[in-house]
């Protein structure tokens, strides 16, 4: 049964104008794709009923800004708000700050200027009275107070630019966001070429061990690097954690299956280069970021050249 799907984007105008929404029916993979209006609501009508995956999509990001598996109602119209992370397109402008007013700090000094001037008239020898002195210590302290509330209508104290700190803030947030995306995604591709080139290390020092040892060995080898393919999506503590365990393991394996083999196995070129890949292995750091993993990764693939292989033959 065909029914109504509303979907409610919570994005700014000027995101939603170039937002897609694509529908993929689980059962039958039939796609739909839409445009939502400027204040973020989606209708799609005539959708079988089932389990839908909703994509939101963006071209200045790479990744789907929403993603998530939701199932239309067969007798009702289905309404789902799709919530976004608005601090993704976080570009506030700098806040616009009031110029200072100096009217009454004007007024003050015009004042005290005119009660000076009237002091200013004295001769020589011409007495001081009481009345003149008090006029002229005012007009100090006016000039005093005036000057303090100057100094801080026009320069606040430190110097400080509210508008500007807060948008320097933001910007920095965004920064380190980028960093963050940028640094994962870097660290993910590192860890996918580090496996495969461990991989490669194993099968070349396994065709150095006679069939029937290679065909024994093959598995619980393959079986170790499934296990740390596992921990590609892991956070840099956990993969780093588990790549010491499996390089250890490793070595460990390549020492069982050389057992009772000649020294011209054991000193093969493959067999030395899978051992010093898992001994520098054992070594990384456990990194509690992604720019210590990756830095750790570096160190090794310099030391053994494991994620360097050649791109033209």
């Amino acid at each position: 049964m065909a029914t109504m799907l509303k979907l409610q984007l919570n994005t700014a105008p000027a995101v939603t104008r170039d937002t897609t929404v694509e529908m993929v029916n689980a059962a039958t993979g039939e796609r739909r794709t839409a445009k939502p209006f400027l204040d973020g609501t989606v209708a799609i009508a005539g959708l079988a009923a089932g389990e839908w995956e909703v994509q939101v999509r963006h071209p200045n990001f790479l990744a789907e800004l929403f993603r998530r598996r939701i199932r239309v109602f067969p007798d009702r119209p289905t309404f789902v708000p799709v919530p976004i992370p608005s601090s993704i397109f976080e570009n506030a402008p700098i806040a616009d700050t009031p110029d200072a007013d100096l009217g009454p700090v004007q007024q003050r000094m015009d004042s005290a200027a005119e009660s000076a001037e009237r002091q200013a008239n004295k001769r020589a020898g011409q007495a001081i009275y009481a009345d003149d002195w008090n006029d002229l210590a005012g007009v100090v302290a006016e000039i005093a107070r005036g000057t303090k509330e100057m100094a801080t209508l026009v320069s606040p104290t430190g110097h400080d630019h509210p508008e500007l700190v807060a948008k320097l803030d933001e910007q920095a947030g965004n920064i380190q966001r980028l960093f963050d995306v940028f640094g994962e995604s870097i660290a993910q591709l590192q860890r996918e070429v580090q496996i495969l080139g461990l991989q490669n290390r194993v099968e070349e020092a396994l065709n150095e061990l006679p069939d029937a040892k290679r065909a024994t060995f093959r598995p619980r080898f393959l079986a170790l690097l499934r296990d740390l393919d596992g921990a590609r999506g892991e956070n840099p503590q956990n993969f780093t954690t588990r790549l010491q365990r499996i390089a250890t393991d490793l070595a460990e394996l390549m020492r069982q299956a050389l057992d009772g083999e000649p020294p011209a196995v054991a000193n093969s070129a493959p067999v030395l280069a899978l051992n010093a890949a898992a001994l520098q292995m054992q070594t990384i750091k456990r990194a509690s970021t992604y720019a210590d993993e990756l830095a750790g990764q570096n160190r090794i693939n310099r030391m053994t050249h494991i994620g360097l292989r050649t791109v033209v033959r």
